[in-house]
């Protein structure tokens, strides 16, 4: 019995080190809990793999697994919708700093004006300014 309430246990603690990391959205956190949540996955599929067994537990053992299960629906859900968020930050920051494929290079007179679009020659190297 302690084995199930065991690694609930520790899916949850794993969760809850992802779920601070992604509380600061960057690639570093975002591998680094890699780990983590491999070892929340592994946790669950064994408590899933007693729980489906249908074995009868004592009641008192029994409402502390569950309560122990709702904490790891909590930090499940958490963070789940920070790795989205996340996602999202990483997608509008990649935005801001890449430039649309099809813009030509910027062409503008010293006076700010744009100037005349000069055709690229791949087979020559010309440089203005």
């Amino acid at each position: 019995m302690t084995t199930e309430l065991g690694k609930a246990k520790q899916a949850r603690r794993s969760l809850e080190k992802v779920r601070r990391r992604l509380l600061n959205p960057t690639i570093q956190a975002l591998d680094a809990s890699a780990v983590d949540l491999g070892h929340a996955i592994d946790c669950m599929k064994e408590l899933e793999k007693v729980c489906a067994a249908g074995r009868e537990w004592p009641p008192g053992w029994r409402r502390t697994l569950e309560l122990e299960i709702t904490g790891l629906r909590q930090e499940l859900k958490a963070v789940s919708v920070l790795a989205a968020g996340a996602g999202k930050f990483m997608e509008g920051w990649a935005r801001l700093i890449s430039s649309p494929v099809d813009d030509g290079p910027v062409n503008y007179t010293n006076r700010g004006v744009p100037a005349e679009v000069v055709p690229i020659n791949s087979k020559r190297l010309v440089v203005h300014g």
